[in-house]
């Protein structure tokens, strides 16, 4: 039972009833335990009958009642109660608490150590003594205010510690909020003052709304208190909807919307989709065109300024098409590139087309194509998604020819001479006069796949390379002249 002073009036009040009979509500709920090796538990029972007490008190309307003081009425020491919600360190009594006095903060001044808990004696001096940070928080919660902490008292010099502050939401729904977290088991045996902030704040998000006046009230009290953090953010609050779609019109809503919120919705830019349904939870986007839309909700009349949250690269229609494509050419291949990299997330795949023709096997941002030297080819690509597919985007590009190098024969069926060629036998006029020697050749397959490898340290003019193990096809030579690569077809018949 509580620690009480020496002298007393009578142990009949309302508060002090209310407070042991509160003792026994938690009993069949949260059952908050006795434990020495873990004390807070225990001062988290007489925290919340302290509370009780000041509920009941409140309700009763009685004259002569102090809402926020426990005892007030069968004090006979002196003291104005036994213990303040509104004042722990200096409205309570203090010769019944083992510090000197009761703590307004975790671990502030006044609060009893556990490391002194060893037995049941002090186990209900730490219970009775630190319980007041847990009915000071609802204090604060219930009536507001603001102050500095400086980690031994919420009501530190200005400039001391750090700043908080806390708009009340009266005793009613702040109570509310305490016998959510009581009654629906969210408070176990063992939870702690960490784990009791994070209760009371899902027993707000749970009545209120995540992000409503509530949820930031409890928070920031704990703040106040010094445990946990300051409220910021959006309070998790997202847009719930697909990235795209395809259809006329498509919805999306804001999951857990505090009560009484106001929601208004913008789409940017304009002209593809337009919202319906202004100021409610949700709102129906209706397509106007193909496009990549940004969606806003501005989300009003809750606590503090309006939260503005934003959906992102949400894809209406079919993928536009691509607007610009690279080619790397070689002789006999040119390897184009969508760009802009990688696929945005709107793009299933791509579809690429030479001279009006799918090209297959080739539907990621890169196509490489097989091509004959000195030929302009039409290459166009289109972007797909779910929707349907993009209007192509195309472009001429034409393979160099020559190199600098003759094979011979071509078509071959066994040894192959590869030799650099005279300047007057050049096959391009735009390629250097410089004679190449020739450092490495790779042979290729149609599929891209190196098959054979041929090296020479000191550059070589001229080599004889042997193919004759390749089956009849068309293979690519892949040439370096110790700076660059050059490709040329060689077809093997035999």
């Amino acid at each position: 039972m509580a620690m009480v002073p020496l002298f007393f009036t009578r142990v009949t009040s309302l508060d002090v009833i209310a407070h042991e009979i509160g003792h026994g509500v938690c009993q069949h709920t949260a059952n908050l335990a006795k434990i020495i090796t873990n004390p807070e538990p225990d001062a988290l029972n007489e925290g919340l009958s302290d509370i009780w007490g000041a509920v009941i008190e409140n309700w009763a309307a009685l004259p002569n009642k102090q809402t926020w003081e426990i005892g007030e009425n069968i004090m006979a020491d002196g003291y104005p109660c036994l213990r303040s919600l509104q004042n722990p360190r200096t409205g309570g009594d203090p010769s019944t608490s083992p510090t000197g006095g009761y703590p307004d903060t975790y671990l502030g001044q006044f609060w009893y150590s556990a490391n002194n808990v060893v037995d049941g004696n002090t186990l209900d001096a730490f219970a009775h003594t630190n319980l007041t940070v847990l009915s000071h928080w609802f204090y604060l919660l219930s009536v507001g205010g603001n102050g500095w902490n400086n980690g031994q008292t919420s009501n530190a010099p200005a400039g001391s510690g750090f700043q908080w502050n806390v708009n009340g939401i009266g005793i009613t729904e702040a109570a509310s909020i305490v016998w959510e977290a009581e009654s629906d088991h969210l408070i176990q045996s063992s939870t702690n003052y960490a784990a009791i902030r994070t209760n009371m704040i899902s027993a707000a998000q749970n009545l209120f709304g995540v992000g409503s006046c509530e949820e930031i009230a409890v928070t920031n009290a704990w703040y106040a208190v010094g445990v946990g953090a300051v409220y910021s953010g959006n309070a998790g609050l997202t847009i719930s909807g697909d990235a795209s779609f395809c259809t006329t019109s498509k919805p999306y809503t804001i999951p857990n919307l505090p009560i009484g919120a106001t929601v208004t919705w913008q789409v940017t830019p304009a002209g593809i989709a337009t919202p319906g349904t202004p100021n409610l939870t949700q709102t129906t986007l209706t397509k106007s065109s193909d496009g990549i839309i940004t969606l806003t909700a501005t989300i009003s009349n809750i606590c503090g300024s309006p939260i503005v949250i934003t959906k992102q690269l949400i894809y209406v229609g079919i993928p536009a098409a691509p607007t610009s494509i690279s080619a790397l050419t070689t002789i006999q291949d040119i390897d184009m590139l969508v760009d802009g990299g990688n696929i945005p997330s709107n793009v299933s795949s791509y579809n690429w087309y030479k001279n009006n023709v799918m090209v297959p096997n080739q539907h990621t941002y890169e196509c490489d194509i097989l091509v004959n030297c000195g030929v302009n080819y039409l290459i166009a690509v289109q972007a797909v998604n779910t929707c349907g597919t993009s209007p192509q985007f195309s472009k001429l590009e034409k393979a160099p020819c020559g190199g600098g190098y003759v094979i011979s024969p071509n078509p071959a069926s066994g040894m192959v001479t590869v030799s650099t060629a005279a300047a007057n036998q050049l096959q391009s006029k735009t390629e250097s006069t410089t004679q190449k020697q020739i450092y490495q050749i790779k042979v290729l397959g149609q599929d891209g796949n190196v098959l054979k490898v041929f090296t020479y340290s000191s550059g070589v003019n001229s080599t004889q390379i042997n193919l004759s193990n390749l089956l009849n096809g068309t293979y690519i030579l892949q040439i370096y002249d110790n700076v660059s690569w050059s490709s040329q077809q060689i077809v093997i018949l035999k």
